[in-house]
């Protein structure tokens, strides 16, 4: 899994993942889920995106998040997490901690 995701203020579209299991370290299988939910949130503690649902998922722990603009409306530093719901009803927010995300400003052309 990615250690860092960096995107660019203003970019939507799909994010792909694997995400692995706190216990183990194995490949969580979200096909077996009951509810997986994408988390993203200002290092600061200001909510970004909500328990907003995840695309697609596989049981070897891959997901399909899709951004969409206000996601990534403004630049900063962030965290992302799923909250994974179990088969067997328990819940696990995956990864521990979350993954770290730099959103960066666009790069503008400058005219001579």
């Amino acid at each position: 899994m990615a250690t860092e995701w960096e995107f660019t203020q203003g970019e939507t579209g799909p994010l792909t993942a694997v995400i692995t299991s706190a216990e183990d370290g194995a490949p969580e299988d979200l096909a077996a889920a009951t509810s997986v939910k994408f988390n993203l949130r200002r290092k600061n503690g200001g909510i970004v995106v909500k328990r907003a649902d995840v695309a697609a998922r596989g049981a070897d722990g891959s997901f399909t998040y899709n951004r969409q603009a206000a996601d990534v409306a403004k630049s900063g530093e962030l965290v992302a997490q799923l909250e994974v719901t179990r088969a067997d009803g328990t819940k696990a927010f995956l990864p521990t901690g979350g993954i770290p995300v730099i959103i960066r400003p666009p790069v503008v052309a400058i005219s001579e």
